[in-house]
């Protein structure tokens, strides 16, 4: 993988600390196909520089299949870049990109501010030396889609805001209420995003959106549980451990027919969107299966196997 350190580093920086980013396009942009992609992948996941989820067709161990079939563009590769991460792009950053990013930080940042602090100094004789260091206080109550009084997470959880490159943290309180205490007074009335840091997939229903800081001043977070909308796995015989195709996958009145591979995909609509689903396996010359309480906000493969009916 040495060859590609340059490529590596163009990914790493695409992603997000605090939530997972789809990375196709971003591939594919740089020349790479599924074998190459599923390289990375390996190559990622072996070195821990990211937390990876992606589709199962990236990699088969017992399933037939050809590479030539299975196109980069109509898989998925979610990423988010870990403190390993974080440190192997710091080793191989080139001298001529840490140049540019120097410059490019003196030229839009250091620059302007020392010139307006000049200005100040000359026209007001303002003492730079006495520019107040206080800190603010802030509360952001979290609450669920039912209002603020729906609190689905109590005493669960952390708040997470990205002051510049610094990431601060409050815990979720048994009232929803996250609390964050001396933050510096440069960030008031500065724009950022919040995140929820929970083993599950909660996440802020507007995600994009920027809140504005201010002193003794609250924000009201709503949020809901993400990665209830879609189940996937691979259906596989019994005896013969090869994936089996045409098996109807269903969740109440939706369904799905799995590949020539076993794989299948299977959309959930919002009015049946839940943290556990039953899932239901048939097809013909098969005995019927029934997966109870499948964890879908997991987002791990459903796999199962299936046997033939009269099979020795």
């Amino acid at each position: 993988m040495e060859e590609l350190d340059i490529k590596i580093n163009g990914i790493l920086r695409k992603l997000n600390p605090l939530e997972t980013t789809d990375i196709v396009h971003i591939l594919l942009k740089k020349g790479f196909d599924r074998n190459k992609a599923s390289q990375l992948v390996k190559y990622l996941e072996k070195e821990g520089l990211a937390e990876l989820d992606y589709s199962n067709e990236l990699k088969f161990n017992k399933i037939a299949e050809s590479p030539n079939e299975v196109m980069l563009e109509n898989l998925y590769i979610r990423a988010k870049i870990t403190p390993k991460g974080k440190e192997y792009l710091i080793k191989h950053t080139f001298f001529g990109d840490k140049l540019l990013t120097n410059w490019k930080m003196y030229l839009g940042f250091t620059l302007p501010i020392l010139l307006i602090g000049l200005f100040i100094k000359h026209y007001w004789n303002f003492d730079l030396t006495k520019v107040d260091v206080s800190s603010i206080d802030f509360t952001v109550f979290v609450h669920g889609p039912k209002g603020i009084d729906d609190l689905i997470l109590k005493n669960q959880g952390k708040v997470a805001i990205m002051l510049n490159s610094d990431k601060k943290e409050a815990t979720i309180n048994e009232k929803g209420e996250a609390t964050f205490k001396e933050i510096p007074s440069y960030f008031h009335n500065k724009k950022v995003r919040i995140f929820i840091t929970h083993s599950q997939p909660y996440r802020p229903v507007k995600k994009d959106t920027f809140y504005v800081l201010k002193d003794k001043s609250s924000i009201y977070l709503e949020i809901r549980l993400f990665n209830t909308d879609l189940i996937y796995g691979n259906v596989i015989d019994s005896k013969t451990e090869y994936g089996v195709d045409s098996v109807r996958v269903s969740i109440r009145d939706q369904s799905v027919f799995t590949n020539k591979y076993g794989y299948f995909e299977l959309a959930i609509p919002p009015k049946y969107q839940q943290k556990f689903q039953n899932v239901r396996f048939h097809k013909d010359g098969f005995i019927d299966l029934e997966r109870k309480n499948v964890p879908v906000h997991t987002s791990q493969s459903l796999d199962v196997l299936i046997k033939r009916i009269n099979a020795n």
